[in-house]
């Protein structure tokens, strides 16, 4: 059996005062679910929470830790989309009913990972360099979907119950068929600008239009740029004046200034362009057109959050993070990890990961984090975590 996910897409009409919904973006080896629970229960106030992606091939298996990552009952009560890395049409088709049988209803297609291990086998935002290959992806894509669609409808005529409870597959309510297979889940994509230039934007945005995409998160970022430089703000208003899908804004939010300033350029979170059916899947060639003044459907932050867990709350208009607050979140996390980890190499590895981010909030911290990252055991990494936060002043 699974758990029944949260509905991810029902934040559209999110937002006090009509503000935009803000999702934490995946990050890889990061954002996991020991990760998101521990968020999600101390600083509430994500709308939607991006699993790191799962990688897929043509073999189309997923791996222990990929399920475990993106099992309902690990995500209970979490508003979570998974994300899926591959350039194999059929792959992409297949996860996205293994996604939809974890009662998922929205997978994300990451095309923006920078990575050279990913893009040089033309995944992520190498994908971005084929855009004919890419195009051919998208319409096997959306017409396996559909393929799909109907395959489900019809073998659980033939099959009814059985087959799905053997399965663990979550019945369709809305299909109105008893034991029916979910329909396939909304496809969005989060993607960079291009490869080299932010000149490749205009065709990589025409190429999104001529498909029923969900949403299209936009890192204006080109792949070769990595984490470097500025985020192009001036190649995203372009993108989000052309686009005729929702589009959700990413990148450099590393403050509650950074996030207003977005806000005041592009307001609010604006209505939805795609179709979509009762069922929550897209409708095929619903895609309507841009209109001038376009807003965004949302804001992801990534990084701003490892280094400030309360960063949505501020944005918000809350309370700034206090350094009691952090210490508390600090120690929890630390404890979640030695509890389901049975290395503790493996518990410093991680936690020192954080403190690549969290270390941004330590006034003069430099030098202490550097103590902590050098650990070699636990008592030395608790003795520099301890001295951190009471010598150094919280930012």
């Amino acid at each position: 059996m699974t758990t029944e996910q949260t509905d991810p897409r029902a934040d559209r009409a999110a937002g006090a005062a009509g503000e935009p919904p803000l999702f934490f973006a995946p990050m890889e080896g990061l954002t996991g679910y020991t990760f998101r629970r521990l968020h999600h229960r101390m600083f509430p106030g994500a709308d939607r929470y991006y699993a790191p992606f799962v990688s897929v091939g043509a073999e189309q298996i997923l791996q222990n830790r990929e399920k475990a990552d993106i099992d309902p009952v690990n995500n209970e009560g979490i508003p979570l989309v998974p994300q899926v890395l591959t350039n194999h049409a059929e792959a992409f088709v297949w996860a996205c009913g293994q996604m939809a049988r974890r009662s998922y209803r929205e997978v994300n297609l990451n095309l923006g990972c920078p990575s050279g291990t990913v893009t040089a086998r033309r995944k992520g935002a190498g994908f971005l360099a084929d855009l004919d290959a890419l195009d051919r992806f998208f319409e096997n894509v959306f017409d396996g979907l559909e393929n799909a669609r109907s395959f489900a409808f019809a073998e659980n005529r033939r099959t009814g119950r059985l087959r799905a409870a053997r399965a663990g597959e979550r019945p369709c309510e809305e299909s109105g068929e008893p034991g029916a297979l979910c329909t396939p889940p909304v496809v969005s994509v989060k993607t960079r600008v291009g490869v080299r230039d932010v000149s490749e934007a205009e065709a990589i945005c025409a190429l999104y239009n001529r498909y029923p995409i969900g949403e299209v998160i936009v890192h204006p970022r080109v792949q070769k740029q990595m984490y470097t430089g500025t985020a192009d703000v001036e190649c995203f208003a372009a993108f989000l004046e052309n686009s005729v899908h929702p589009v959700v804004y990413n990148g450099d939010i590393r403050t509650a200034e950074d996030g207003r300033r977005i806000m005041r350029r592009f307001g609010a979170c604006g209505e939805g362009i795609v179709g979509v059916g009762a069922s929550g899947s897209l409708l095929p060639g619903a895609a309507g057109t841009a209109a001038p003044g376009r807003r965004i459907s949302g804001i992801m932050i990534g990084r701003g959050l490892l280094a400030n867990p309360a960063l949505i709350r501020e944005l918000r208009g809350g309370a700034k993070l206090s350094k009691e607050e952090l210490e508390a979140y600090h120690e929890a996390l630390y404890q979640d990890y030695s509890e389901r980890m049975t290395s503790e190499l493996h518990v410093l590895h991680k936690m020192k990961e954080m403190w690549s981010y969290l270390g941004e909030r330590f006034e003069g911290g430099q030098p202490y984090v550097h103590k902590i990252l050098m650990a070699k055991r636990g008592d030395e990494y608790r003795n520099a975590v301890r001295r951190i936060f009471a010598e150094c002043g919280v930012q």
